[in-house]
């Protein structure tokens, strides 16, 4: 990758980000083909949820890979990553579209013994974790995921997260929803032990949490000059007990938005617009 012009860029819990030597994002609102393209190498394939990492390596990596690309070894083991990783993004409330289309199309290649086999041997219990992405596929598309499929998942998923993933929405669990939470995925937490591991890290994180948050402010476009990322932790705690404040990433995608301007000036209603956003701060 070196040799490709890559450099190192940061590490993360779960995988090493590499950037171009070259290159920097341009400023525009969604995708543009001058931005860099990064890659992440991952080591693993698992989700903190919240804290605690879910690990299925094992499941889905063979013991001895070849060289170049290593097929899956059963449609379960692909459902059992797709479904991890947008449980991840589900408690991180980052999930996208995209990501319950892909389940909902692999669900359509699946028979019933798929579905048995991935209940049965994706974990030492049914998988917990993938009961949210199954109900939010199955809230948008109809009949993709078996009934029964969900009611095993429910037998084994913590009360807490069984409960909220009923009621929880695409708008709700993605950057869409403008104000930031003030414990973030806490419901994922399978027991009262991991619940109290994650109110601690939230009142003092640890080190690894800290440089992680510094290399995201110092990598990523929408965090740079930004006062609330680079305040200090308790000045946010505070500020996020007293007020409501918005998310970083959904505040720069709006202001974005705002700041774009069309192709034609004299498109119908431009002005119209100009004046109704010029009343709006966030």
């Amino acid at each position: 990758l070196k040799e490709l012009g890559y450099v190192h860029s940061f590490d993360h819990w779960r995988h090493r980000v590499l950037k171009p030597a070259a290159g920097e994002a341009p400023r525009c609102l969604g995708e543009h083909r001058d931005t860099p393209i990064n890659i992440e190498l991952h080591a693993h394939i698992g989700e903190r949820l919240p804290i605690t990492p879910i690990d299925i390596t094992a499941r889905i990596c063979p013991r001895e890979g070849q060289p170049g690309s290593n097929p899956y070894p059963s449609v379960g083991a692909l459902m059992s990553h797709l479904l991890l990783h947008a449980a991840g993004n589900i408690c991180g409330r980052t999930v996208r579209l995209l990501h319950l289309h892909d389940i909902a199309l692999l669900s359509k290649h699946m028979t019933a013994a798929d579905w048995e086999e991935f209940c049965a041997t994706c974990s030492a219990n049914a998988p917990w974790w993938a009961l949210p992405p199954l109900r939010l596929v199955a809230r948008y598309y109809h009949d993709a995921i078996p009934a029964m499929v969900i009611e095993k998942l429910a037998r084994a998923c913590p009360a807490w997260l069984n409960a909220v993933s009923k009621r929880q929405t695409l708008t709700r669990v993605s950057c869409s929803r403008l104000w930031l939470q003030r414990l973030p995925g806490i419901e994922w937490s399978p027991s009262p032990p991991e619940m109290g591991r994650y109110l601690k890290q939230r009142i003092r994180p640890p080190a690894e949490k800290v440089r992680e948050r510094d290399d995201m402010i110092r990598t990523q476009l929408w965090l740079r000059q930004q006062d609330w990322a680079a305040a200090s932790h308790w000045r946010r705690v505070i500020t996020a007990l007293t007020r409501r404040v918005p998310r970083m990433d959904a505040l720069y995608v709006v202001r974005a938005a705002m700041e774009a301007r069309p192709t034609r000036e004299g498109a119908s209603g431009y002005a119209d617009q100009r004046a109704a956003t010029a009343s709006v701060k966030l």
